[in-house]
């Protein structure tokens, strides 16, 4: 038996890193460590060896194992930071002109550049809606969220608004 195939060792886990919104479950002969925060997906065989396909903290390095990534979210703080209260997505809005929009609806941050051009969803808080879409720029792979996307956009300098 490989180390985290055990249950009994996967649900020790589990009580280290669940107050931190992250779980482990086991998935098709793989570990899915879930960080429901982010909305991230981390995928490890049941040695601990992150698995290549997988999602990957760029903090932990290319090389980072199950353990590494559990001592991660074991002793993460979750700093909530709401851009639309704090008029940061107005700077944002600046920043971007000529770029592309930016639209608050709710709880909810959009950015885009026509009609017809793929949506950037973001929550308040920056975190990503959909950190897997097609459409995530593959610079921004493993940091995709409201931040990285605008300087992202800024550096690139391109868009179809005038």
């Amino acid at each position: 038996m490989f180390p985290f195939e055990d249950d009994a060792v996967v649900e020790s886990l589990n009580r280290e890193i669940s107050s931190n919104q992250a779980n482990i479950c086991k998935f098709y002969g793989d570990l899915i460590l879930w960080d429901e925060y982010a909305n991230r997906r981390f995928s490890f065989s049941y040695s601990g060896i992150l698995l290549k396909h997988s999602d990957r903290l760029l903090e932990l390095g290319t090389e980072a194992r199950l353990l590494s990534y559990i001592q991660y979210f074991r002793t993460r703080n979750v700093v909530v930071f709401d851009y639309v209260a704090s008029r940061r997505v107005s700077e944002f809005a600046k920043e971007l002109k000529g770029i592309a929009q930016i639209e608050v609806d709710g709880d909810e941050i959009s950015i885009f550049f026509d009609i017809y051009a793929p949506c950037h969803r973001f929550r308040r808080d920056g975190v990503a809606l959909h950190p897997y879409s097609t459409f995530v720029p593959q610079e921004l792979k493993y940091n995709y969220n409201l931040v990285s996307y605008v300087n992202y956009l800024k550096s690139k300098k391109f868009g179809v608004l005038g």
